[in-house]
């Protein structure tokens, strides 16, 4: 799965259409130059987490997640950086305990237009496999 986005602070975007950290308002924040700790790596993450909600969970029977087994900021992003999701299946399962229950465990990767990384994490979702859930 690969979505792409640049972030404008308008509404979501179209399929395909990219976006860029360039008009993000960042609180305490200026020049050419985004840390990626503190705000902006907190909107990195919202920017992956948007764009595997567009291409992978909306609509799923996914309900939950018990957290990340890890999240690193691997490069900063920059002001005009398109971003580009790569997720990898990892695992998936179910529960033993809980047979309608559904685990995946997955890596995101975020890539600049120029195929850097700037984030990678590895997630833990959640899904609802009963009948109920599928109708």
């Amino acid at each position: 799965m690969v979505g792409h986005i640049k972030s404008t602070g308008l509404p979501v975007p179209k399929e395909g259409q990219r976006h860029s950290v360039t008009d993000l308002p960042v609180p305490g924040v200026s020049g050419d130059f985004l840390d990626y700790s503190g705000p902006v790596g907190k909107q990195t993450c919202g920017i992956a987490m948007r764009l595997a909600v567009q291409t992978a969970l909306e609509g799923s029977e996914s309900f939950a997640s018990p957290g990340l087994a890890y999240l690193k900021w691997t490069h900063p992003v920059r002001p005009g950086d398109a971003l580009t999701l790569k997720a990898t299946v990892l695992e998936t399962r179910r529960s033993q305990s809980k047979a309608t229950l559904g685990i995946l465990r997955w890596r995101w990767q975020l890539f600049n237009q120029n195929n850097i990384e700037v984030l990678d994490l590895e997630a833990t979702s959640l899904f609802d496999l009963s009948q109920n859930s599928l109708t």
